[in-house]
């Protein structure tokens, strides 16, 4: 899916906040989850997530989502990556 057709659906399907964000090269962060759901796209790169369901790679034009409180690590491959990500906050 190419940036415009995924924020297209994003907008949508209401995700009310939409940003890009970069990953330095191997970066990560420990387990947590967030108050709002998530839908990302890898713009470049390559970037990771894992829930007690397993971990997914993802690749440039692939994409992952993780509902609100949906516990996970995550973390960018070896050349960083560069996420185009929305956010819906169901509570605001």
């Amino acid at each position: 899916m190419d940036a415009k057709g995924f924020e297209d659906a994003l907008k949508r399907d209401r995700y009310d906040e939409i940003l890009i964000r970069d990953a330095a090269p191997g970066s990560g962060l420990n387990e947590h989850s967030h108050s709002f759901d998530v839908r990302v796209l890898i713009l470049e790169g390559s970037f990771f997530v894992a829930t007690q369901s397993g971990r997914t790679e993802c690749s440039a034009g692939e994409t992952f989502e993780l509902k609100a409180g949906q516990s996970h690590t995550e973390g960018a491959g070896p050349a960083g990556a560069r996420l185009l990500i929305g956010r819906r906050h169901t509570a605001r």
